[in-house]
């Protein structure tokens, strides 16, 4: 196995007012929010202008995680917190299938997919985005990393 079979992406199903999205996680910060100035703008009304920040953080070569925070690095919340998986937390490290509620209407879920699968993914034209937003916005939960 080779060095690239190890690799995998990190991908944010994102579904708001506007529809559903997905956002493949490949920088070191992201914000959230209603606010146009963040990396991620979210379509919602009960979002703050920047709901909440994601941090990767290395670990090794190829390994690493992301972190959720509620609120902007300086320390600023946002006005109705985020709810991950019918918690209320402040920060949080990202699980494969971690179910984020920001506001009432706005639902995030996060994923690990190999590289193998994401390429898979995007080639097949016949599903297009929406339809695999679709099906990563699902109510079945993936529990597991998805390795092909």
């Amino acid at each position: 196995m080779n060095g690239s079979d190890k690799q995998f992406e990190h991908i944010l199903a994102i579904e708001d007012r506007k529809g559903q999205r997905i956002i493949t996680l490949n920088q070191k910060m992201y914000s959230l929010g209603r606010s146009t100035k963040n990396s991620i703008v979210i379509f919602d009304r009960q979002v703050s202008r920047t709901h909440a920040t994601i941090i990767k953080q290395q670990k090794g070569n190829r390994n690493c995680t992301f972190w959720i925070y509620d609120g902007n690095l300086q320390g600023k919340r946002s006005t109705n917190g985020i709810v991950i998986n019918k918690k209320r937390l402040l920060s949080h490290q990202l699980q494969v299938g971690d179910l984020i509620m920001l506001g009432d209407n706005t639902v995030l879920k996060y994923y690990q997919f190999s590289t193998k699968t994401v390429q898979l993914l995007r080639s097949a034209k016949k599903l297009g985005n929406s339809t695999i937003s679709t099906i990563l916005m699902s109510k079945q939960e993936i529990k597991q990393t998805v390795v092909l």
